[in-house]
């Protein structure tokens, strides 16, 4: 029997007499419509959410900046008094090869200036010798511009100390003799804590959150705005001892995979509280407060993205899904309408890449940039205001908005636009919107309910490939 005398056999049985070839053109019509839709969608999206950044920072302007930087300071020996004249000799050296000129104590009582060299007959009187040491590395010329915030213990009692080594020959010291470590107080469990903030639970992995992480944690989120905390309901905190080999050296992590989202918290996230802090010396924050709000910004820049990224993707579902049903049941016209659904598919494949590169690197961390980053860009420059943050554009927003809550003074110093940016609300955009899929009508729905007869289907997928090949 020749094979087209054979294929209107089987079309004959497949195929009620409803479904007319006038059906099956009027489904491929609006299928190729709904895709030429949905590609200027997703190409309007894609614009507006990569905005043509690579998540680079932008090229240095050569001039140095300011910036903020943990940086523990250890002894081998408690510094004493008995060593006051070698400690201060010792910083005084650091001052004069760094072209430091003044030492600025700023207290609680009022500010002391000592000019450089320092007169010999007050050898910084009245200054804890642990301080004056602690001021010796961060006086050095490598550090110029920096400012690391430090709880000291001196003999008279533990301080916390802001120290800046300013770039116009100044290092400035803020001490505060009431801002030690505050103590843990009522440590919330994860019940109060999802209560009070609309996070998720508080997981245990391999790691167990202490009292001391807990309160820590509550005092973090205590920071964060009604609308921020918007963006992170029912996010869980998850606590584990080491990240995966492939986040060696993270404290922590924003994780999302799909809907599923998860700030992990490593052991490191939490190894430097009571050493070095964040904030104002008469009240610090831990720095596992660092940790989580940096985390905290991460979310709040990814979080419209991501959702409107999964909305594209179950529409691309939706029409592939069409195309599916259309490919197993458009049967007639051989060559011309198997064209079609080649072409057809050809261009869902062409969608489907660069949402898939937009999930994978949101997914793996190597998206750096989204609607939030641009706004932050445009009206900063995108500079980080810390080491890491000069990394990579997300990680310098992360780091200004942790500096926005927890240090405003700090980010003033070193960028005033990014705390002008964050203080009017620009970084809350308002969600992207992704339109919704047309709606399919009736007559594609009726001719789409064809009920399957796989042995009929096997055969027909067997004459077209003898025709012409396999339709993938």
């Amino acid at each position: 029997m020749p094979i087209l005398l054979r294929l209107l056999t089987v079309l004959a049985l497949v195929l009620p007499p409803g479904a007319a070839s006038a059906d099956r053109a009027e489904a491929l019509d609006w299928l190729e419509r709904a895709i030429d839709d949905e590609a200027r969608v997703q190409a309007e999206f894609l614009e507006v959410a990569f905005n043509g950044h690579s998540g680079d920072l932008p090229v240095p302007d050569g001039g140095e900046r300011p910036y903020y930087e943990s940086v523990p300071i250890r002894f081998e020996e408690q510094p004493s008094e008995a060593d006051r004249e070698a400690w201060v000799a010792t910083l005084e050296r650091s001052m004069e090869v760094s072209s430091l000129r003044e030492l600025e104590i700023r207290m609680d009582r009022g500010t002391l200036r000592f000019r450089v060299p320092f007169d010999r007959g007050v050898r910084l009187e009245g200054l804890p010798v642990a301080v004056i040491a602690t001021l010796g590395p961060i006086a050095k010329r490598e550090r110029r511009g920096i400012e690391t915030d430090l709880f000291v213990a001196a003999e008279a009692g533990d301080l916390s100390m802001s120290a800046l080594h300013e770039l116009d020959g100044r290092l400035v010291l803020r001490l505060s003799e009431a801002g030690a470590r505050p103590p843990p107080g009522d440590a919330p469990d994860s019940a109060e804590l999802s209560r009070r903030f609309g996070i998720g639970p508080l997981v245990d992995g391999d790691a167990h959150w202490e009292p001391q992480e807990r309160a820590s944690l509550a005092i973090s989120l205590a920071q964060i705005p009604a609308r921020d905390l918007d963006v992170i309901a029912g996010l869980p905190f998850r606590r584990y001892v080491d990240p995966p080999p492939d986040l060696s050296d993270a404290a922590a992590y924003y994780r999302q995979e799909g809907v599923e989202r998860s700030v992990d918290l490593f052991d490191a996230a939490f190894a430097r509280d009571g050493q070095v802090f964040v904030g104002d010396p008469a009240a610090p924050f831990d720095n596992s407060a660092w940790v989580v709000v940096h985390e905290i910004g991460h979310a709040v820049a990814m979080e419209k993205p991501y959702h409107a990224v999964h909305g594209l993707v179950a529409r691309w579902q939706s029409l592939s899904l069409l195309y599916d049903h259309l490919r197993e049941f458009s049967v007639s016209g051989i060559r011309s309408e198997t064209e079609r659904l080649r072409a057809i598919l050809e261009r869902l494949q062409d969608m489907r890449r660069p949402l898939g590169r937009f999930r994978q690197a949101s997914a793996g961390g190597t998206l750096h940039a989204s609607p939030v980053h641009t706004a932050f860009v445009a009206a900063t420059g995108g500079h980080g205001p810390t080491p890491y943050g000069k990394t990579k554009l997300s990680e310098a927003f992360a780091e200004s908005y942790m500096l926005f809550l927890l240090d405003p003074r700090a980010l003033a110093r070193i960028d005033p636009a990014a705390l002008a940016f964050f203080e009017s609300g620009a970084y809350q955009l308002e969600p992207l919107h992704v339109e919704p899929v047309p709606e399919v009508p009736q007559s594609v729905r009726d001719y789409l309910a064809i009920p399957e007869d796989p042995e009929l289907l096997d055969e027909l997928d067997a004459l077209l490939e003898d025709e012409i090949g396999p339709l993938e």
